[in-house]
């Protein structure tokens, strides 16, 4: 997704968030600069106010993709580049074919984990420099985004408890597919600290328009470090790298979970709103509704929509039972992210709202899908 010129620029807004992530992590954090942080937020993004209680589970809810970043090719001298193996999951492991903190994550158990390992991969894909290993645990694919779970192991003179540590810029995973890089929003960040050496992360892409295809992944990670702030500018923050270089990694992305393509044959409206959307997808994983809104904006990148916020979402299953999925900015149990917003794509925008479930689901027990006060049946 294009990012509106009007807001602040992304390192800057990146840098705050990455403090209040590591303020909240703290057992007693400083509730001022808490409070301060999250006014700075407000003013910079217009995001509704972050409940510090819920730490990283409410960031990571709220956040918006962040912009793609575009790599361009590293010198061989600076970057330690492998070339993985992917293995299909139903072969190997012995959780459901699915590691333990995946599944954890994203709700699987014995009975629904079939839904995902015919599309999961367990690449043979590791990378070591400066001391530091990165391992690439799982993979798993739907047509609305990839799901990408690796571990990074650090030599005996970095302790992962003593700091909360980021990469330089976060985390880039892209997919190509038949030489092409797909336009993709790219989420994610540290997931949980197994011990002072081992810590895993989670990165996450989601299609802005066209359904994710086979090809190839490339994760790419620059500097582990951290970021503080100077006492005599309690506003500025800065990076403190602790374990310097690059780690790359590609691997094949071979099976994609397709989920349940729906033309929506009526426009959706919501309180007095015509939404420009004209498809969804769902998968055991996640829920996507595009559109296109055919509107020049006013400098070629600003996001400039007739409407303010985006209808909530419902499921409705074949016992009579519903699952509803709420909307931007509510809080709300049954999804782990929500994003909704749109992309210039350089004629109009490609509109979408994404929500990835706090469990996963079987969509062949889905007739329906609600989309603010409309219902849109599912054929089958």
């Amino acid at each position: 997704m294009k990012r509106n010129p009007n807001l602040p620029p992304p390192d800057r807004e990146e840098a705050l968030i990455q403090e209040l992530e590591a303020l909240l992590d703290q057992e007693n954090p400083d509730e001022a600069r808490l409070h301060a942080l999250l006014d700075q937020l407000d003013r910079r993004t217009g995001g509704a106010p972050l409940d510090p209680a819920e730490g990283w589970a409410d960031l990571q809810r709220r956040r918006a993709p962040r912009p793609r970043r575009r790599w361009g090719r590293l010198p061989v001298a600076v970057a330690a580049v492998v070339v993985c193996l992917a293995v299909s999951v139903a072969a190997l492991g012995d959780h459901w074919g699915l590691h333990d903190k995946f599944a954890d994550y994203f709700g699987i158990t014995q009975e629904t984990a079939p839904l995902l390992q015919e599309t999961g991969t367990l690449p043979n894909c590791a990378v070591t420099r400066n001391g530091a290993t990165v391992t690439i645990r799982q993979t798993v694919a739907d047509a609305n985004g990839v799901y990408v779970l690796y571990e990074l192991e650090t030599p005996e003179t970095v302790s992962l408890t003593e700091q909360y540590f980021y990469w330089r810029g976060g985390a880039d995973l892209s997919l190509s597919t038949d030489g092409t890089e797909a336009n993709l929003s790219l989420t994610g960040g540290q997931l949980e600290v197994l011990d002072d050496h081992h810590a895993l992360f989670l990165a996450s892409i989601q299609s802005d328009r066209q359904d994710i295809q086979p090809g190839e992944l490339t994760l790419v990670l620059r500097d582990l470090g951290y970021f503080t702030t100077d006492p005599q500018h309690p506003d500025e923050t800065r990076f403190v790298p602790v374990l310097e270089g690059t780690w790359k990694l590609s691997w094949a992305l071979t099976a994609v979970e397709p989920g349940r393509d729906l033309a929506l044959a009526q426009p959706v409206v919501w309180q007095g709103v015509m939404y420009p959307f004209d498809r969804l997808t769902l998968t055991p994983l996640s829920l996507a509704v595009f559109g296109t809104y055919d509107a020049e904006p006013a400098d070629g990148t600003a996001e400039t929509f007739p409407w303010e916020g985006y209808p909530p979402l419902a499921l409705v299953f074949r016992d009579g039972t519903r699952l509803d999925l709420g909307a931007w900015g509510e809080e709300g149990e049954t999804a782990k992210a929500y994003h909704a917003g749109g992309a210039f794509n350089g004629t109009n925008y490609d509109v979408r709202i994404y929500v990835q479930f706090a469990e996963i689901l079987d969509p062949a027990q889905v007739t329906a899908i609600q989309i603010g006060d409309q219902t849109y049946p599912l054929a089958g």
